[in-house]
């Protein structure tokens, strides 16, 4: 099992991070692969990263998670 991404998530600060514990979270609970897992969650610290030294909202990135988590418990 390959999880390198874990010793570079340690750059996310705040809301960053916050979003970035529940994507990973996400990809746990739905059994994604370990490869693609590790591949996609080290593009969302690259982004997230890249976010976070512009000062930019993490919603360009991964919208609206909260809102997102409302719509699909209603449905």
């Amino acid at each position: 099992m390959s999880l390198t991404y874990i010793y570079q998530k340690d750059c996310l600060k705040g809301e960053y991070l916050k979003v970035f514990d529940k994507v990973e979270l996400y990809a746990n609970v739905h059994g994604i692969g370990d490869d693609a897992k590790n591949d996609a969650l080290l593009n969302l610290i690259d982004m997230l990263s890249v976010a976070q030294s512009k000062d930019e909202g993490t919603e360009k990135i991964v919208g609206n998670l909260d809102k997102k988590k409302k719509l699909k418990l209603r449905g």
